[in-house]
């Protein structure tokens, strides 16, 4: 679930704010004891604080008797409702969640607090209409309310991807509240998206101003320096938000695609090792170890990478088609290179890398014939592609088909006479008589 700190800026990943909340544990927030005002009696005030006391500590048990009996003092405080719906939540239960939601919502339809938690559970089914007008109510019976102005820029950025109307409603937060750190990294998210650079530079500096315990606003810093080639204060922003977390996987993986660019291997694979530690369930990491001991032709710890992406992501289709090529390259377990390419191409069947790749796994295994074959169709795929022509010419070659051959290696090197291979292609031209 989405928290905020005591500025209210996001403290999961990026890009978890109202999106983090679709599918899985994501429900609304639970309101606090001084956002929803109980009326008397005053024991029932203080059994809903007990519970939320009890929440806290992930006593589950304990804050649903807490809210059971605040409930049978006073059967109408939707609030303790909320409650019920949180502990649901943490128990996985989203049937019972959205029950007590639904009677939450029925309650206490005026309710601000109420309103925006119903949004935040019809944003996690999806439902962005239903969210919206729900937040928008909550703006308006509300008018100070900073929440629903920050979580409907959040649903105008993340979920309907339009970054200019959400930049009104986070300056309308920001006015309300100038050091909601929340609002200000929204708006820095916005002005991003949009294209205004010094803009976000501005908020996102002022976001992590306000928050300096929260990483989000100087990962977000590095983010944009990085896109725009200023790898060295890409690499000090992330070196700030690592000085905040040092375990924030998101920074320590893109600290070490800028080492990658740098051609720091070394570098590269200690911040990606790290970034797979600090959250064992990120799959990109281990992706990029694989790249890098295969370029380095260490193929049992390139094995191994791509091995623990796909235990990760059984569909990752780059890390079988990486499998799939080293088996090829190497001559070996050829029978598990042909599943992998079989598999990659059954996630992506119109990537003419990967139907290269089959090629290549059918020519090691002396296919040729196929080999051939799918090395044809990977051409047709990508007839742009210098490097579909230069394999497709091997296979010819490999099957004496000469002129054949040589019309795809003068093919490859007319789409680009720099590819890779074009060293080898024009040789091999030279070789067969052509000049």
């Amino acid at each position: 679930m989405t928290s905020r700190n005591s500025s209210g800026i996001r403290t999961t990943h990026p890009g978890t704010s109202l999106a983090g909340l679709r599918g899985g544990d994501h429900l609304p927030q639970l309101a606090r004891a001084d956002v929803i005002k109980f009326t008397r009696p005053a024991p029932a005030e203080q059994l809903f604080n007990n519970g939320l006391a009890a929440l806290a500590k992930n006593d589950l048990a304990g804050a649903e008797s807490a809210f059971m009996q605040s409930l049978k003092l006073q059967p109408k405080a939707a609030s303790s409702m909320l409650g019920l719906a949180q502990v649901a939540v943490k128990r996985g239960d989203r049937k019972a969640a959205a029950d007590y939601l639904q009677r939450a919502f029925t309650m206490a339809p005026d309710s601000a607090e109420v309103q925006q938690d119903w949004g935040r559970y019809k944003y996690s089914e999806g439902k962005y209409k239903e969210a919206e007008a729900a937040f928008r109510a909550a703006a308006r019976i509300d008018p100070t309310g900073v929440r629903a102005r920050v979580d409907l820029g959040d649903m105008y950025v993340m979920a309907f991807r339009k970054p200019g109307e959400a930049i009104p409603f986070y300056r309308e937060a920001i006015t309300l509240d100038p050091k909601h750190g929340g609002a200000h990294y929204g708006l820095g998210m916005a002005l991003t998206m949009s294209g205004d650079e010094a803009g976000a530079i501005s908020s996102l500096s002022q976001a992590a101003a306000l928050s300096p315990d929260n990483p989000l606003p100087y990962y977000q810093l590095g983010r944009l320096h990085e896109s725009k080639r200023r790898f060295d204060q890409a690499m000090e922003a992330f070196g700030r938000a690592l000085k905040v977390a040092p375990a924030f996987a998101p920074a320590l993986y893109e600290r070490g695609n800028l080492l990658l660019e740098k051609k720091d291997d070394a570098g590269a694979i200690r911040e990606f090792s790290a970034a797979a530690k600090a959250d064992p369930r990120l799959v990109d990491p281990h992706v990029r170890l694989g790249m890098i001991y295969q370029q380095r032709k260490q193929w049992a710890e390139a094995e191994a990478s791509y091995l623990a992406a796909i235990k990760l992501d059984a569909r990752h289709a780059v890390a079988y088609n990486n499998l799939a090529w080293m088996a090829a390259e190497r001559k070996v377990e050829l029978n598990d290179g042909l599943t992998w390419a079989r598999k990659a191409i059954s996630i992506a069947p119109a990537v003419s890398q990967f139907q290269t790749t089959l090629g290549w796994v059918q020519r090691a295994r002396g296919e040729l014939d196929q080999a051939a074959q799918t090395l044809a169709r990977a051409a047709a795929l990508k007839p742009e592609r210098a490097e579909a022509f230069y394999y497709l010419a091997m296979a010819h070659l490999d099957r004496g088909k000469r002129a054949e051959g040589i019309a795809s290696l003068k093919k490859a090197l007319a789409i680009d006479p720099r590819f890779p291979n074009a060293v080898d292609a024009k040789q091999r031209l030279k070789t067969l008589g052509q000049s």
